[in-house]
């Protein structure tokens, strides 16, 4: 067989496994083929041993660092699905359901999140994404609050060197860094939000075109946005763009305030003591929670009127 034929019989065999090709009839058109074949690298003949050396130490190099960021997104992964979600009252398991169905989509159109700060809407945006078949793919976290509104289409869909005083080389967006994943826009009502209607288009392939470029592409994205505001209002009131309100809101989902959660506060009491217990070394789970127990009942008698 030829070295190409070769080379789809290892890909059958171990998709992971580096290649090098050595042939002594080079050409640009094998070297293509190869490399979208999955070919680490291309070498004509006669070959230079410390040079071929170097290119098997490199590749074995490039395989080490490929299985650890397997390793960490799996880990990442089993640290943040619907496993995690502390909650059995009625209200949240149903925001669960909803969000079960939607993760499973491969194409997930724009979901926004919102409810009161606190309440786990990044927990959730990350649970969509571990538990869907992109899982694989990058999650990127943008904190909308800590971004300018002058920076923010800059740091969204990147810029080309001399786009501004300071830049003094091109720098890819956060929406290409997305690419084949999602797109988290956390508290996006903080922000004066002059990023492009476009980013949320109906497709959810966002267009990232970077400033001062005639270049334009569409990059495939998904688009989860959080806020603690009512989009809805603000958006009347000519506070947030209605447009982009409309491309955002596709599918809402509500996370509910503890204070309508119930019993789910002793819940949450067990989980975060669990956690403090190991990261300290210590083991004080009942009388905490007992007290935590009386609390909320307190406030449920207060609250009654009772």
């Amino acid at each position: 067989m030829s070295g190409i034929d070769l080379l789809k019989r290892i890909r059958e065999f171990d998709p992971v496994l580096p290649v090098v090709m050595l042939t002594a009839y080079g050409s640009i058109e094998g070297a293509v083929e190869a490399v979208k074949l999955g070919a680490f690298d291309y070498v004509k003949k006669p070959v230079d041993l410390e040079e071929l050396k170097l290119l098997a130490d490199r590749a074995r190099e490039n395989r080490l660092l490929k299985q650890e960021l397997s390793y960490y997104r799996r880990r990442a992964t089993r640290d943040v699905g619907f496993a995690t979600m502390v909650g059995e009252s009625p209200a949240v398991q149903a925001v669960l359901e909803r969000a079960r169905q939607i993760a499973a989509l491969e194409d997930t159109p724009p979901v926004l999140l919102t409810g009161e700060t606190g309440t786990g809407k990044g927990i959730l945006a990350h649970a969509i994404h571990a538990a869907g078949p992109r899982a694989s793919k990058p999650f990127i976290e943008v904190n909308c609050t800590t971004l300018p509104a002058n920076l923010m289409e800059a740091e969204l869909f990147g810029y080309e060197r001399g786009a501004f005083t300071d830049a003094k080389e091109s720098k890819p967006g956060l929406v290409e860094a997305a690419e084949g994943g999602f797109l988290f826009l956390d508290e996006i009502a903080t922000s004066i939000c002059r990023c492009r209607a476009s980013c949320c288009e109906p497709s959810r392939s966002a267009r990232s075109g970077a400033s001062a470029s005639v270049r334009e592409r569409k990059v495939d994205v998904r688009i989860v946005a959080a806020t603690n505001r009512d989009l809805e209002h603000e958006a009347g009131r000519e506070r947030f763009r209605r447009d982009l309100y409309f491309r955002l809101a596709v599918i809402v989902l509500v996370m509910p305030p503890l204070r309508e959660r119930g019993e789910d506060v002793l819940l949450l009491t067990d989980h975060y003591l669990r956690l403090l217990n190991a990261s300290m070394g210590r083991q004080c789970v009942r009388s905490a929670r007992r007290r935590a127990s009386c609390c909320w009942r307190i406030r449920g008698l207060a609250t009654s009127g009772s």
